[in-house]
């Protein structure tokens, strides 16, 4: 992954904000939970991501980044 997220934060700063987004934007702002973490995105980090509504469950696998492709537009 590009960059190096900081762990162990409650809100995201916009510098891991932006990683995501570059992220995300690779797979078209829809991920596996494999390639999540193939990516060195761990349980700790998706279940942050979810609780601040930047990423969204669908299905089981499947994890799309809807926030995080939102604020690419701003």
């Amino acid at each position: 992954m590009q960059g190096e997220l900081s762990r162990g934060e409650e809100m995201l700063p916009e510098k891991n904000i932006e990683i995501l987004r570059t992220l995300f934007r690779q797979y078209n702002y829809v991920m596996t939970t494999a390639e999540l973490t193939a990516s060195k995105l761990y349980y700790a980090d998706i279940k942050l991501l979810l609780e601040e509504g930047l990423i969204k469950k669908s299905r089981e696998v499947t994890i799309t980044g809807l926030k995080i492709a939102e604020k690419a537009k701003l």
